[in-house]
């Protein structure tokens, strides 16, 4: 059993439902998954392989800073990039149910988010409710921090940071959180929020490098995370059942840039010979003139040249 979840049923209603969803996997005794160990490249990522990810931490005392990479070898979600998967129409991400981002293909998915907030009393006031849907989205994009980071090849080493670099973010989540806000009606019964982001944009830079020998390997560069879809919405809240009930429509798109410099070719100039003679080459062919040495080779002496030749042949 994975997941466990608390069903509540208020007597005299008219309506409940719940789902359960079951699967079976077969694995070879003593066998463990361990996506850690997938790679998408050696060194350059390869079309159509997931995109390598993990959570950039710092340990180690004020005076020892030391960064290191996370990533739990058993779950996929730490290690690839993914967005949730459309399952009847509902967003669903866990360790069954998603979608990866692929290396070189642009990704566009819909989807919508179902969510009901219980127990209104726990929260101080209409923003922190708000403020939790948002967190549910971002999560549901696989958001959860700022300290997201990609491996630039596809053979990236977890043990060495500086093969990965962190996501940027147009906003960042921080952010994104602190500008969601929320109030109740003067009825108290209904709740509005606003700025809640219903679409995310990933860019992905990329470009093909030569990598010591090996030409043409594909690194990406940057990754940037834009958010959008900004909306305000009103929630109905049912005093009765102490619950606010939330559906959005969500938006996911990838797309990827080849930044890679148009190599030009350079063709060798054929090489050039420049011989000079040595200067008494033509010894004693000379003459005097106004007491000046000047060469002087005459008819009788190319025909000597070219009798001898043809005599040697």
């Amino acid at each position: 059993m994975e997941l466990l979840e608390d069903v509540s049923y208020e007597f005299g209603s008219d309506y409940f439902e719940f789902s359960q969803e079951f699967n079976a996997n077969f694995w070879w005794i003593n066998q463990t998954r361990n996506f850690s160990e997938m790679l998408s490249g050696n060194p350059g990522y390869l079309i159509g392989k997931p995109i390598l990810i993990g959570n950039l931490v710092n340990v180690g005392n004020k005076t020892n800073v030391i960064s290191k990479l996370q990533r739990h070898s058993s779950y996929y979600l730490e290690n690839f990039m993914t967005l949730p998967e459309n399952v009847n129409g509902d967003c669903i991400l866990n360790d069954k149910n998603y979608v990866p981002v692929e290396f070189g293909f642009n990704l566009l998915t819909k989807c919508k988010m179902n969510s009901i907030v219980f127990n209104r009393r726990k929260y101080l006031n209409g923003t922190e409710i708000c403020r939790d849907i948002q967190k549910a989205i971002l999560k549901l994009w696989g958001i959860t921090g700022e300290n997201k980071t990609f491996g630039m090849f596809g053979n990236a080493d977890a043990n060495n940071p500086a093969e990965w670099t962190k996501i940027l973010y147009n906003m960042n989540p921080e952010e994104l959180l602190n500008k969601t806000t929320g109030h109740f009606s003067s009825s108290n019964n209904s709740l509005t929020c606003h700025g809640i982001a219903t679409s995310l944009v990933i860019d992905i830079y990329h470009s093909r490098i030569d990598f010591q020998i090996l030409l043409n390997q594909e690194k990406i560069l940057a990754v940037t995370h834009s958010f959008g879809g900004l909306i305000n919405r009103s929630l109905s809240y049912n005093k009765q059942k102490d619950s606010i009930y939330f559906e959005v429509d969500l938006e996911s798109q990838v797309v990827f840039y080849d930044i890679s410099v148009q190599k030009q070719k350079k063709y060798v100039d054929p090489p050039s010979l420049q011989i000079k003679l040595p200067y008494d080459f033509f010894y004693p062919f000379i003459k005097i003139e106004n007491g000046v040495d000047v060469i002087s080779v005459n008819e009788n002496f190319y025909f000597c040249m070219c009798l001898l030749i043809v005599l040697v042949k």
